[in-house]
């Protein structure tokens, strides 16, 4: 989708609770409810109200059921335009934020129609294992990526888990490659 005088960039707000979804819905072209909001049923039903695409985070301590429920209630409800984000599960590992579950990403592609996006740097927490994260989520068949970067020492999200721009641009580069050969062995198969 192109949107009008921000070339191909999308805006997506993150909305919380009751009452967030519809204000955000003016700006946004994407309404992101994070993990701890996915069982929030009147939020849900709000961001159906709203027609816009909603980014579905799992919650750290969510089965993948548990997170296709949430799903199933937009759908039951009226909204289609539903991507499920997959960002790691809680672990006792204190290397990293959560454990990214990789093998989400294909058994949630297999039970389900919708797609299946990643965030590396939030599931890890640290810059320095986004690019493996994100290389192995495109090798298991992710539609896409979420992935925070600095631009000149900028950045909207904490300095620990986005990259630099010239990083983004190496990965990018990196991750098409991971894709294509993921695209030519789904056809083998």
């Amino acid at each position: 989708k192109k949107v009008a005088d921000r070339g191909d960039t999308l805006i997506a707000f993150e909305v919380s609770g009751s009452g967030q979804a519809e204000n955000a819905s003016r700006y946004a072209d994407l309404i992101y409810i994070r993990d701890r909001a996915v069982q929030d049923r009147a939020l849900l039903l709000e961001a159906v109200a709203c027609g816009k695409p909603v980014i579905l985070e799992r919650s750290v301590s969510a089965t993948i059921e548990e997170t296709l429920i949430a799903a199933e209630h937009l759908l039951e409800n009226g909204n289609a335009q539903i991507i499920i984000c997959e960002r790691g599960i809680r672990t006792s590992e204190p290397f990293s934020n959560s454990a990214f579950d990789i093998t989400a990403v294909p058994v949630l592609k297999r039970l389900t129609h919708l797609p299946v996006v990643a965030s590396p740097g939030l599931a890890t927490g640290r810059k320095d294992l986004v690019a493996p994260v994100a290389l192995a989520s495109v090798a298991a068949g992710v539609d896409g990526l979420l992935i925070d970067v600095t631009v000149e020492g900028q950045s909207v999200r904490p300095s620990a888990r986005a990259i630099p721009v010239s990083e983004f641009n190496d990965l990018y580069t990196r991750l098409q490659k991971v894709a294509a050969i993921s695209r030519v062995s789904d056809i083998t198969d």
